[in-house]
């Protein structure tokens, strides 16, 4: 029974894009309806599975192979829950955009894509849906045809391009090493082998870190994601931060280099430093920017350096924090883009410096923003305070008191210049020229309520939550069952 759970998780989206044309025609609001439930249901199944883990669950596909273990639960909840919220904005959202089952069919294929990533049970698999997701979302980021929207795709898909093939070359690699791409008997194969690590396995890893770096918006490998967040609808842009750079990167750096390859300690080495640039350098740049949507972009950045130090400093405080901090930014992080998807879709501008005072006219909007802040600078009792504890802990134990110290500096100063943010768009002054503008359509403020709901709840209760999916899943990182 349970079993079934995976089929369904894999099979909805599917079948609404199919059944997305039909819908279309009927009306708007049958789209909605068909788009709301498709990306709802996948969410019911992955939560349905959360007791299940851990006892090994397998399906099979019209002859692939899928199976669920305490990772992929995790990442199927983050996938499931930012989309669902997503897509709900998104029903109101894309009125003024067009194509609208057109938009919605795009999305159910990346969230596809997505989740049969994370389910599937070889390396070639993972890759080829990786690829699936990637496309739609190429095509989402440019989906308004705006000049900008269309170049930042295309930068997108060149700088993609190339880490899909970084990515096929190490992993013709290990197929050349160990003659199989399951995760299982791959694994067997090279942990049996003993002795130094072979030399096509060192080039493989370093494929990997540089082609899934480069997914993950990893600094140096950043340089698409500031121009494709800005671009790309909210919902979209929500989508990109939230949950795929955190799929198409994090995830795919942790079944190779934890689940996969044999430990390479130089690895974890350079984790740390590239999360360390990646935390700090992330912030500054984002403190510069006067665009919204840019300046979240860049602090996405930041956040992903958090996660990399705590894959890098791979004791048990420190997988426990990335994976948590994967959890949390992808709520708090997804809320922030959808309020600026709402600032930008009443104001026209996503220039931070034109707006002012928007709290009276936009209270749901505005509160919910202060919700994300705290979350994102790590402010109790909201969820990012714990994931981020959990990393600086998780430093201090593994005896890197620097980058603990980096990381509340960092932390204090995310705070500042998201304060000011909050200061410049929703306090002070009202600009005459909004003084007639609106809240958000009902659509719009619900996703962003119940994200900022999620923000503190999974703080206020993050125990049950680390307890419940994040621990297991770092457990199996370390080698547990």
């Amino acid at each position: 029974m349970m079993e079934s759970y995976i089929g369904w998780i894999l099979l909805v989206p599917p079948i609404a894009v199919l059944l997305m044309p039909w819908a279309s025609r009927l009306g708007g609001w049958a789209a909605n309806t068909l788009a709301v439930v498709a990306a709802g249901l996948p969410l019911v199944f992955t939560l349905r599975l959360i007791p299940a883990a851990g006892s090994g669950l397998t399906y099979e596909l019209f002859g692939a192979h899928f199976a669920l273990d305490g990772v992929s639960l995790l990442f199927l909840v983050v996938v499931n829950a930012v989309a669902f919220a997503c897509m709900v904005y998104a029903t109101s959202y894309v009125a003024h955009l067009g194509g609208r089952g057109k938009f919605f069919a795009l999305l159910l294929v990346m969230v596809f894509g997505l989740n049969a990533m994370l389910l599937t049970r070889d390396l070639f698999s993972l890759y080829l849906f990786l690829e699936v997701a990637s496309i739609a979302s190429y095509v989402l980021v440019a989906f308004g045809l705006e000049q900008d929207g269309i170049e930042s795709a295309v930068k997108y898909l060149l700088l993609s391009a190339v880490a899909t093939s970084l990515v096929l070359v190490g992993i013709l690699l290990v197929y050349m090493t160990a003659g199989t791409l399951e995760f299982a008997p791959l694994a067997a194969a090279l942990a049996g082998a003993g002795g130094p690590v072979p030399g096509l396995l060192l080039l493989a890893a370093a494929l990997f870190i540089a082609g899934f770096g480069l997914k993950a918006a990893v600094m140096p490998f950043h340089a698409w994601l500031p121009d494709a967040h800005p671009s790309a609808p909210a919902p979209i842009s929500a989508m990109l931060s939230g949950v795929v750079i955190k799929v198409a990167g994090v995830y795919a750096l942790v079944r190779v280099f934890f689940g996969i390859l044999p430990e390479i300690g130089e690895v974890r080495t350079v984790f740390l430093a590239l999360g360390t640039l990646s935390m700090i350098a992330g912030a500054v740049l984002a403190y510069f920017q006067r665009d919204f949507k840019r300046m979240l972009a860049y602090s996405s950045i930041s956040q992903i350096g958090y996660i990399l130090i705590g894959l890098g400093l791979g004791n048990l405080l420190g997988l426990v924090g990335a994976l948590f901090h994967v959890f949390n930014h992808a709520l708090f992080k997804s809320l922030l883009f959808l309020n600026s998807g709402a600032v930008q879709y009443r104001l026209g501008t996503r220039d931070i410096e034109q707006m002012g005072g928007l709290e009276t006219r936009m209270p749901v909007t505005g509160a919910t923003s202060v919700f994300g802040t705290l979350s994102i600078a790590g402010v109790p009792p909201f969820n990012g305070f714990w994931s981020k504890l959990f990393i600086i802990m998780g430093a201090l134990a593994a005896g890197q008191a620097a980058i603990a110290t980096l990381a509340i500096l960092v932390s204090v100063f995310t705070l500042g210049y998201f304060l000011i943010i909050q200061r410049k768009v929703f306090f002070g002054h009202l600009n005459e020229k909004w003084r007639d503008i609106r809240e958000a359509p009902a659509a719009m403020s619900l996703a962003v309520i119940l994200l900022a709901a999620a923000c503190l709840l999974t703080g206020v209760f993050f125990h049950s939550v680390t307890r419940g999916i994040v621990e297991p899943a770092a457990v199996i990182l370390l080698g547990g069952k």
